[in-house]
């Protein structure tokens, strides 16, 4: 990493200061927009002490076409919501706003009853994996380009998603990720979801990473921020390919925002330790 980035006027802007930029370096930087208390020079530092990278499935990592919604849809007329009333948008409008969140927890805030939202998690589970399998999935790209360039500098990949076990078998069996990945990890009775630290926590656990600082974490939604906010992850950044919106995810705590996947790739490349 270069040492000396003060030789240059041009300025590349954050949040409330300045990071001075030498402008043949420029061409390497992703576009990126800056939370509170990041620079371009703390993120260089934290990418290159990175041990594991913790990716967000749906909307990070794999593209559904919109199949979470489409679920959510059709599992609350299953359940005699009457889809031309003001409590069906309401509830739809929960749902977005809960996006990356466990599943069965969602539903438990709906319907306030566990034995309706357990009900509301099967259809619900079994309406997306119906999508699934009908329409196809596929990795985000630059995915695959993200996870070559952490292979190759000894950095350790987890997935973590809100969905159940089964989905989340099933997502990884119509793509390719399971065999660049170290762990994949979804709640369970013992791993509570999203916004909760615990499935970061886990992975790190199962992975023998025992220093927050050396874990990032990046996700598209407001409750994947808060996550790894929570799990005190060196690196917390959002992406624009799924739900979430920059403000949306700056407000939940992002440290910056990038517009893909692709983009944490080319940091990593740039910054990343190169091992072989």
């Amino acid at each position: 990493m270069s040492e000396n980035k003060s030789d240059s006027n041009k300025r590349y802007h954050t949040k409330g200061e300045e990071s001075v930029i030498n402008p043949l370096e420029l061409r390497s930087y992703p576009k990126m927009i800056f939370g509170s208390n990041t620079t371009i020079l703390n993120i260089e530092e934290r990418i290159f002490n990175a041990a594991l990278v913790v990716l967000d499935m749906a909307g990070t990592t794999i593209a559904d076409e919109g199949a979470v919604l489409t679920a959510f849809h059709n599992t609350a007329i299953a359940m005699g919501v009457n889809a031309s009333t003001p409590g069906f948008d309401q509830m739809m409008q929960y749902v977005k706003e809960t996006m990356g969140q466990s599943k069965i927890e969602v539903f438990e805030k709906i319907f306030a009853s566990k034995g309706k939202a357990s009900k509301a998690n099967e259809l619900f589970e079994a309406f997306y994996q119906e999508q699934v399998t009908k329409y196809g999935i596929s990795e985000i790209e630059g995915t695959t380009q993200l996870l070559t360039t952490l292979r190759s500098r000894g950095v350790m990949v987890a997935l973590t998603t809100g969905f159940s076990y089964e989905t989340m078998s099933l997502l990884l069996e119509k793509t390719s990720l399971t065999l660049k990945i170290d762990a994949a990890i979804c709640p369970s009775n013992l791993i509570k979801g999203r916004p909760e630290p615990d499935m970061i926590l886990q992975a790190m656990k199962v992975l023998n990473i025992n220093d927050p600082s050396k874990v990032v974490v990046l996700g598209d939604t407001p409750s994947d921020i808060k996550s790894a906010k929570a799990a005190e992850a060196t690196l917390v950044a959002g992406v624009l390919s799924g739900s979430g919106e920059a403000d949306q995810l700056l407000n939940a705590g992002a440290d910056v925002v990038l517009n893909s996947i692709a983009d944490l790739a080319t940091l990593f490349y740039a910054f990343g330790k190169n091992v072989l």
